[in-house]
């Protein structure tokens, strides 16, 4: 049974490590063929073939290869992921002229939710360091604004590329890149007016914002007595 898992711890092992080895065992190999021969040619029987072991050896080099240039591969893309940086054009227009906090997010799933965007942001600890979110009806597009221009670069290397929605059907590669139309809390918050928030069947279409450890609308409902409805929703803790 123990030597059945051999080949795969073995094939495991750094190509090099590997490589000397198989020298270290075709040494020996070669030895023992020598001394197989020269038994043989006395006694008239022909020396034992090691093409099965050729084959064995060659297999586990061929595996060796393909596992260190998957890890290669994965270490590779983890690596790009993490460097990520969106362009940003600095000018002397605004909103060029100051560092961006504002992201803009392409690609994304027809089903994802705005619940499950924010909920995505907190398994990572970065929900915190958001105070605007907002999602498209029809899913596809978001707008994240991040409290400070390094937090807003840190999360944009998270979803760079991120595809793992929990929930989630179809799930492409997430675009990231600073938001050009729009930059900073008061904008966007200015931008989403009360009837493009809420629909006449009283759902809410709007943007959230992060205020005491809780996410709300950013555009509240007003009742018959012009009162301001604060609803609490999807503490962070």
């Amino acid at each position: 049974a123990q030597d059945a898992l051999l080949p795969r711890a073995f094939k495991w092992l750094p190509l090099a490590m590997t490589t000397a080895l198989q020298d270290a065992e075709g040494s020996m190999c070669d030895a023992e063929c020598n001394d197989d021969h020269a038994s043989s040619k006395a006694t008239g029987e022909d020396p034992p073939s090691n093409a099965s072991s050729s084959r064995e050896d060659e297999w586990l080099s061929e595996e060796a290869a393909a596992g260190e240039k998957d890890t290669l591969g994965r270490a590779g893309t983890d690596c790009a992921r993490a460097s990520f940086v969106p362009h940003w054009p600095y000018s002397s227009q605004w909103p060029f002229c100051r560092a961006p906090t504002t992201l803009e997010l392409k690609s994304l799933p027809d089903d994802l939710t705005i619940k499950g965007l924010i909920e995505q942001l907190n398994r990572w600890g970065l929900a915190e360091r958001c105070n605007y979110v907002w999602l498209g009806t029809s899913g596809g597009s978001a707008l994240i604004n991040a409290e400070r221009h390094i937090d807003g670069k840190e999360i944009a290397a998270k979803l760079h590329k991120f595809s793992e929605w929990v929930s989630c059907q179809a799930s492409p590669q997430c675009k990231v890149s600073w938001c050009f139309t729009k930059q900073g809390l008061e904008e966007l918050v200015a931008e989403k007016h009360y009837k493009e928030s809420w629909r006449s069947d009283g759902t809410y279409a709007g943007g959230f914002v992060y205020s005491g450890g809780y996410w709300t609308p950013a555009v509240h409902p007003l009742n018959a007595a012009d009162e301001v409805w604060v609803p609490m929703w999807l503490p962070i803790s």
